[in-house]
């Protein structure tokens, strides 16, 4: 990763598919954010603690957890890690989607 600009806002980035999060990555660096990734829900909990990010990008369909299950678990956390405003990334645009992630999720993106 380059250079890390002082105080820019740091944004975690969870996908298991590394193309997609490598094209987030780019244009987050180039819009002057501080991206992390990791592609595993079983990472997410340790990187919220370390990193204190400022937004999570949440893959809902990760291979080992549900994005829904992974983000109750962040919410669960003492603040300020369980304020980090969550988005959902998903494929998958239905409803049943949309209503399940509107329980945790700041926003949706499908």
């Amino acid at each position: 990763m380059k250079d890390e600009p002082y105080g820019a806002p740091q944004i975690l980035i969870v996908d298991d598919e590394p193309h997609i999060a490598e094209v987030i990555r780019l244009y987050l660096e180039h819009a002057g954010f501080v991206p992390h990734h990791v592609e595993r829900g079983g990472e997410v909990l340790e990187a919220v603690k370390r990193l204190s990010p400022h937004l999570i990008l949440l893959d809902v369909m990760l291979p080992d957890v549900s994005g829904f299950e992974l983000c109750g678990e962040i919410k669960r956390l003492a603040p300020p890690h369980g304020t980090i405003p969550i988005i959902f990334l998903t494929a998958k645009g239905n409803r049943s989607t949309s209503c399940a992630a509107s329980i945790w999720a700041s926003t949706i993106m499908s």
